[in-house]
């Protein structure tokens, strides 16, 4: 999808919140599913809002991510466990509006299954988001990571 069209999309499905919907943010930030293989949102205490299939973070791991997200100087030393990976963190990307935070997985054998976690807080959330590595994936991710950040923004979440 284009960026206007996602933009457009998920400024669509924003308005099906207010009618109880979280899956439509889900569904956004997943996207084709061609970048985004799984993701979740969650209250910056890492309680669940809406998953999507296989997404299955503990509490634990997802506070960390939400509580070192404006100092995240600890992940350089101390990478987050997420699921049952090791992340290494790569950098918090601050080029246009709230920064995400990237980390590319450590403990993979091949190049494919080297995922990226991206992670953002909005208001009251943390939106996380496992996608497939690459430069090209990790561009893609971060475009998607934010539109959801500026739809859920939008109603204050």
């Amino acid at each position: 999808m284009k960026n206007s069209v996602l933009h457009d999309f998920l400024l669509q499905k924003s308005t099906a919140h207010k009618m109880g919907s979280w899956d439509a943010y889900v569904n956004a930030f997943k996207g084709d599913g061609t970048t985004m293989l799984k993701c979740g949102i969650y209250d910056q205490e890492g309680n669940p809002w809406a998953l999507s299939p296989g997404m299955s973070a503990t509490q634990a791991q997802v506070k960390r991510l939400a509580s070192h997200y404006e100092d995240s100087s600890d992940f350089y030393i101390n990478g987050p466990e997420f699921e049952s990976s090791k992340f290494a963190f790569l950098k918090k990307v601050e080029d246009g509006g709230n920064p995400v935070l990237v980390f590319k997985r450590k403990d993979a054998e091949n190049e494919e299954d080297k995922h990226l976690l991206v992670a953002m807080n909005t208001v009251q959330a943390c939106l996380v988001g496992i996608a497939k590595g690459g430069e090209k994936h990790k561009s893609l991710a971060i475009n998607l990571i934010r539109h959801v950040n500026e739809a859920m923004r939008k109603y204050n979440y």
